[in-house]
This record gives structure tokens, sequence and C-alpha cells, in this order.
């Protein structure tokens, strides 16, 4: 993993793109990785950097992680998330893409989607995580231990 590698074209499309890191086996790039954090969903900053991925991607990758960290309310901003990628087509790409959730746990959401680039997949991966670690999920707590029949044992 390297960080902040300059490819592709920028956002305004007048310098060089820096992207926030990328995944390489020896010299070659396999992956890009986008970041970024959001106290609460807002479009726009969601939109600026989902627009970029395509302009980085001058290397052709097929892959790519997107890399979003929650400081506010997980829940609401991942089920904002998701509804606005869902009905979003991203700058440079073909058309909209499908999010699947691979990964539930209680501070982090992993969801793929394949989106077409001049024909040809490619298949971005969404990593939201979680955090604020006081934000515990109950569901996922450790069930409550039973002292009176401990010591019955």
């Amino acid at each position: 993993m390297k960080d902040q590698a300059r490819v592709g074209s920028s956002a305004s499309k007048k310098r060089v793109g820096e992207i926030d890191g990328g995944i390489y086996v020896g010299t070659n790039c396999i992956s890009i990785v986008e970041t970024f954090r959001l106290r609460r969903f807002e479009r726009k900053t969601a939109e600026d950097h989902l627009n970029k991925i395509a302009g980085y991607n001058s290397l052709g990758v097929t892959s790519i992680a997107i890399v979003v960290y929650s400081t506010g309310n997980f829940r609401c901003l991942y089920s904002e998330y998701e509804r606005w990628v869902n009905e979003t087509i991203y700058a440079g790409f073909d058309s909209r893409g499908t999010l699947t959730l691979d990964k539930d746990r209680p501070h982090l959401r992993g969801y793929r989607e394949t989106r077409p680039v001049n024909g040809s997949a490619v298949h971005i991966y969404h990593y939201l995580l979680d955090l604020r670690l006081d934000s515990v999920d109950d569901s996922h707590e450790a069930p409550a231990v039973n002292l009176t029949a401990l010591r019955r044992a």
C-alpha cells in the first residue's frame, strides 16, 4: 500500500490527480483507494469524492476501494449513503451500479458494486467505518451473565 500517488487527472481536469492510496503488487497498481470523513451524510462531499475516481483511474485498474470514516450517527449515515449511491451515476462511469452488502458489523459496513467505464467492468468496494466507539449497537453486546446461576454451579 502506498499513499498519495499522483495519477490520472484532478476533479478540475487541470492538474494531475492525487489518489489517497494505491494497492500495489511490485510496481503494478492493482487498486486505487479514495477516503473521506463524514459526520453525517453530506451529498456534496460524497459526490465530490466519488466523481473523482474515474479521473484517477488512468491506470485502468478494475478495483477501487472507497473508505468512509463516520464520526456521527453511523446508522443514519450508512442508510443515506447506500440510498444515494444506488441512485447516482458517478462522473466518468457509463451507468449506475447497485450496492450489495458484504459485511455488516457494529462499526463496519462493507459493500460492493460494479460499474462500467467504456464497457469495461470496474469493481468498487465501499467500506464505511464507525469511528465513534461509544455508539455500540445493543444487539451485538455480549449476553448478560447470571451471577446467581454461576454461584450454584
